[in-house]
């Protein structure tokens, strides 16, 4: 027999199933939004065609590009100075070989130092960055108060050569400043 008799499924009884699924569909979009929106890096994913398709808020913040000049779009096109830096580089390495990389790289188009954690998925990736620039410039001023003091305990040292080596050094530490 191809068809079974009885009562048929109540047409009422489906659409309030469906409802019902419709709503706990948006509660835990809702709730996912509200963890990704409260972590405190830039949180970002993208998908395998290279598309943004989410930026959380603290992404704005660190990259100064408000999530609706980025979402929907490819992660090249709207970062074009990082299509041939290391960003890229890893970013690939991580989709194409499914292994997360983790790196720290200064982009020169915020002018900020990034630590970045990039997670490969069957969707894309999913990366989590945050502004570490003041931590890298308290680390290089460290090393070099500390290569500054190896020069004058040098029997021969001589101040103009410290001076110099001072200036030369500040420059790389701060790009654009010219010291010498």
């Amino acid at each position: 027999m191809l068809f079974r008799s009885g009562p048929r499924p109540c047409l009422a009884a489906n659409s309030r199933t469906t409802k019902r699924a419709d709503q706990q569909l948006v509660q835990l979009l809702d709730e996912k939004s509200a963890i990704l929106e409260s972590i405190t890096d830039g949180f970002c994913t993208v998908n395998r065609d290279w598309v943004v398709t989410y930026w959380n808020r603290a992404a704005e913040t660190i990259s100064t590009l408000p999530r609706n000049l980025i979402v929907g779009f490819n992660l090249w096109y709207v970062y074009g100075d990082a299509s041939e830096s290391r960003f890229k580089v890893e970013y690939h390495r991580a989709m194409n070989d499914h292994i997360p990389v983790h790196f720290e790289e200064y982009f020169p188009m915020i002018e900020k130092w990034i630590e970045i954690s990039a997670y490969p998925s069957e969707y894309g990736l999913s990366i989590y960055f945050k502004d570490i620039t003041e931590n890298k410039h308290l680390t290089n001023l460290l090393q070099l108060e500390q290569k500054v003091l190896e020069l004058n305990i040098r029997r021969n040292s001589k101040i103009e050569d410290t001076i110099t080596f001072c200036l030369k050094a500040m420059e790389q530490l701060h790009p654009g400043m010219h010291c010498t």
